[in-house]
Order: C-alpha cells, then sequence, then structure tokens
C-alpha cells in the first residue's frame, strides 16, 4: 500500500472534520471563482433501457451558454441552441445563471452519516475515499417555509442520496462525487410523483489553483413529473452538463 503524507495527518481526523475542511475549500473556491467567466454546455437527452445496456434515443436539447459574476450576481447569456446560432429573442440580454443547488449548500448542511473508505487516486492526485449515506429523517433539513414545490422535491431527493466523495489530501478539494438513490424502491413525493432512479456524478478540476466544476451528469427516471428540477416523465432521461473554457475577465 502507498503511503502519501496527507496518511499522518488524516489519522488524526474523523470523516466529519474531512468534510468540514472540504466544505471550507469548497466556498473559497466559490469566492475566487468570481474573478472567472467560462462556459456551460447543457445537453439533455431521452436514453433506452434494453438487453442491461443504455442508449441514446434521441437528444432534446443542446445550448452553450457564457457565464459570468456581475455584482454578486451569476449572469449566463444563451450563445448557441441545438449546434446553431440564437434567435434575435434568444439574444435579449442576460439572464440569472442556472440556480440549482451548489454542493457546498447540499453538503453543508446535516443531510448525511460520513464514513472513511480509504484512499485513493483521482486526476493523478491522492484522495480520501469517504462515503456517505442519509441521516435519520428527523436529523434532516426541511424545506424552508413556503418553498416551492421545485425546491421540497429538490430536498426530498437530496436527502435520500448515498454514495462517496473523493477529497484531495493536498488541500482538501473535492474532486468527485457520485450519488444514487439510497434504497432501490421508489421514492415517493407526495402529490408529484415517483422517483425511480437517480444517479448524479460530479468531476470537478483545477484552473490555476482554484477547484471549479468540470462536469455533472445525472440519469433518472420518475412517473408524473414535470417541473423544472426534474421533468422526467415515464422514461430514462439523462442531463449532461460541461464546464468549458475557463479565463479570466
Amino acid at each position: 500500500m502507498l503511503v502519501f503524507p496527507g496518511h499522518i495527518y488524516a489519522q488524526n481526523l474523523s470523516p466529519q472534520q474531512i468534510m468540514n475542511l472540504a466544505i471550507d475549500q469548497l466556498r473559497e473556491d466559490e469566492q475566487l471563482k468570481k474573478g472567472l467567466v467560462y462556459e456551460k454546455r447543457y445537453l439533455e437527452e431521452d436514453i433506452e433501457y434494453k438487453n442491461g445496456k443504455l442508449s441514446v434515443k434521441k437528444k432534446v436539447n443542446e445550448e452553450l451558454y457564457e457565464v459570468y459574476e456581475d455584482q454578486g450576481t451569476w449572469l449566463e447569456k444563451l450563445k448557441e441552441k441545438n449546434g446553431k446560432p440564437v434567435s434575435a429573442q434568444d439574444k435579449l440580454g442576460p439572464k440569472m445563471a442556472d440556480q440549482r443547488p451548489v454542493i457546498e449548500e447540499i453538503l453543508g448542511k446535516p443531510r448525511y452519516n460520513y464514513g472513511f473508505n480509504g484512499y485513493s487516486s483521482i486526476q493523478e492526485r491522492e484522495v480520501y475515499s469517504i462515503s456517505f449515506e442519509p441521516r435519520r429523517t428527523e436529523f434532516q433539513p426541511e424545506p424552508e417555509p413556503g418553498a416551492s414545490i421545485e425546491a421540497q422535491v429538490t430536498n426530498e431527493i437530496l436527502n435520500n442520496l448515498s454514495g462517496i466523495i473523493y477529497i484531495s489530501t493536498d488541500n482538501f478539494s473535492i474532486l468527485r462525487i457520485e450519488a444514487h438513490l439510497t434504497n432501490r424502491t421508489p421514492l415517493r413525493i407526495k402529490a408529484v410523483g415517483k422517483v425511480y432512479i437517480f444517479d448524479t456524478t460530479l468531476e470537478k478540476m483545477d484552473v490555476g489553483g482554484i477547484t471549479v466544476n468540470h462536469k455533472v451528469e445525472i440519469l433518472g427516471k420518475g412517473a408524473k413529473f414535470n417541473i423544472f428540477i426534474m421533468e422526467l416523465g415515464s422514461q430514462f432521461k439523462r442531463v449532461t452538463i460541461k464546464y468549458e473554457n475557463y479565463r479570466l475577465k
């Protein structure tokens, strides 16, 4: 077994302490990221599952955005849609950037119990392998009073995820997260529908000493969903978001 410098330090840290340091690093990187401009490529596909394999049925939508921060607000401007230049209507000014939950807010709340799996390697960097699973329901966060149905569904899904987080031993940057629904039985969300499958992977990368998003992939299957956060319908759907061309403003 290889021995890395961080191992001696990690022996004195609990999984929760490692996560706390990783969340602090996430927040620091988010502040540093404000000096960057980047592109976000969004791809949505309908997926078939046959003979134990997933295959693309059709590409539903593909969009390319330029994303930047302006006076504390992240904005995005559509540059390309389904491989074609955008229309005059689409070009009308920037809009607020994707407001889905950010990872430091997800992990920064008491949703999960953490365990230490050992050491591994990601992107040629040594990492801690940290497992996570839901805490007991009474200890998990609830949606804010008056929260939208999207926020309620999001919170319910997040509270039922398990997986592995890979954290760099040198600076506690999160480099990869793999998550899935904890139970195989459908997750029932009152008055909205069921979630049968929800698998997600987040990959991050280093840009000029800042750890930033590189790729997010979500594979889901639900029933009776038709809202912003999911829109799964009764079939498999895959959403892939790639973050590209990071550069200084």
